[in-house]
């Protein structure tokens, strides 16, 4: 064995290193507790003698293994930063995107909130309470591309921020958000919105809620949640239904705000049956007949007839609420001409609605019956024009935000995506209104609405326009 000019010795050329050894070609005896060690390692990382695991991933021969410190002594050779900021970036590559926790996503909260759901959003505070709403997309585009989740995912990071300003520790805010992101990349859950998303976040504390309103982007990091956006969604609680018909099949439906469900009704006429009651001439043998839409308008007639007959002996004989009539125009004329049931609804869902999704038909209807579901509003407001100069009513803030700590409050009016921010304390009566929001104040129309309902009050979110006074807030008191 011969000696380098460092006076280091090294082997022969062409021999291992312990050529010279007592062990012979360099290779140890392996100790037989190491055995089963090494066994478990050669099954997990080769697949045959000679041969890696494809699962293994082997570095190019190639490569520049010391290219982080060729660069003028600090730093790396591209990037040319000193030492204290590579390892500063580095760190922040080591933090964990909040993206890849394992968090388990929130609940999710019925389509119609109760009064005893609201109160539990209501009870729920702390320095770091989220906020979230987006408008959402049923269909089209927008869905296949998954835009709803990218806007998701940004107000996600704008709350990371906000969070980061009011002083919370990283580990901290991925495990409040951590549920929020569950959601970001769940392509199935993009692919089952309605038009508009809610989400809560606060420690220990998640859910979410599909809308049927669409809501404007909102997030607010607070000592509560905002809850305003949330009133249309519990507002409306009366009844409706629904009747499809088409030529060959007739379907009821019952719903409510919170969506539809169908009413088996026996005797209706169904695509699946061999006799159709609505072919009377089929059933006397008379293969001509073109049903609906064809030459035979009586048979039209009979057919619609028979099917109000049903319905009024079995669902509607008792009820006062209206019916909505979707399918063709012809088909919903005629049948209007024939029906014996007084709240038939004068707006109809028209065209072919056989194969349309339910709850997609149902906020269609929704949506024209909207002046009936608003008769109470116009009723309230009138309440509003005929006592205010009696002193029961007030639109100044200062006056409406502590009646309604004090539950002094009976019907709430709020204007929609307005805030008014400031603090209130219940025990001195002290109100402070301030310019915007700030790290130690809150939305007092938010808590004004929070306070009106959990003391039994009834409040209305409407436009600007639709304010029964000139103002962002309006209240009838109880006393």
């Amino acid at each position: 064995m011969g000696k380098n000019r460092d006076g280091i010795f090294h082997p022969g050329k062409g021999k291992p290193s312990g050529a010279n050894k007592e062990e012979g070609l360099g290779a140890q005896a392996t100790p037989p507790e190491k055995m089963d060690e090494y066994n478990e390692m050669t099954e997990k990382y080769t697949s045959g003698p000679d041969e890696l695991a494809p699962n293994v991933h082997l570095l190019h021969p190639n490569r520049n293994t010391s290219k982080a410190n060729t660069s003028r002594g600090y730093g790396t050779k591209t990037s040319g930063k000193p030492d204290h900021e590579k390892e500063q970036e580095d760190n922040a590559r080591k933090r964990v995107p909040i993206a890849q926790t394992a968090a388990a996503p929130p609940e999710e909260l019925p389509g119609v909130l109760t009064k005893d759901d609201f109160s539990q959003l209501a009870s729920i505070s702390g320095k770091y309470c989220v906020s979230v709403y987006i408008p959402t997309h049923e269909s089209g585009e927008a869905v296949n591309e998954l835009s709803d989740a990218v806007l998701f995912k940004n107000k996600l990071q704008e709350a990371e921020k906000l969070l980061q300003e009011k002083g919370l520790k990283q580990p901290d805010i991925v495990k409040l958000l951590g549920p929020g992101y569950a959601l970001v990349y769940d392509n199935d859950f993009w692919r089952s919105q309605q038009t508009g998303l809610a989400l809560f976040l606060a420690p220990d504390f998640s859910r979410y809620m599909r809308m049927q309103s669409a809501p404007p982007e909102q997030l607010v990091v607070n000592t509560s949640f905002q809850l305003s956006p949330l009133v249309p969604e519990m507002l409306v609680a009366e009844n409706f239904y629904l009747l499809v018909i088409s030529r060959h099949t007739a379907k009821i439906f019952k719903g409510d705000a919170s969506g539809m469900n169908e009413v088996k009704v026996a005797g209706l006429p169904d695509s699946t049956a061999t006799n159709r009651p609505e072919d009377p001439d089929v059933a006397n043998g008379d293969t001509n007949y073109q049903g609906i839409g064809g030459t035979s308008n009586n048979n039209s007639t009979e057919y619609l007839k028979a099917i109000d007959d049903i319905l009024f002996r079995e669902v509607l004989h008792s009820e006062n609420v209206p019916l909505v009539l979707a399918g063709p125009e012809e088909l919903v004329a005629l049948y209007a001409s024939v029906t014996a049931y007084t709240q038939l609804y004068p707006e109809t869902v028209t065209g072919n609605r056989k194969y349309d999704d339910i709850q997609a038909l149902c906020r269609q209807a929704r949506t024209l019956l909207q002046p009936y579901f608003n008769r109470e509003l116009q009723k309230v407001k009138e309440r509003y024009a005929n006592q205010s100069a009696t002193g029961l009513t007030s639109s100044i803030i200062a006056d409406v935000i502590p009646a309604a700590h004090y539950g002094q409050v009976d019907t709430l009016f709020v204007a929609n995506n307005t805030q008014a921010w400031g603090t209130f304390d219940e025990m001195s009566n002290t109100l402070q209104m301030d310019d915007g929001m700030t790290g130690d104040n809150e939305d007092l129309l938010n808590k004004a609405v929070i306070k009106t309902i959990t003391n039994g009050g009834q409040v209305f979110t409407v436009e600007k326009e639709e304010m029964p006074a000139d103002s962002p807030v309006a209240a009838l008191m109880r006393y």
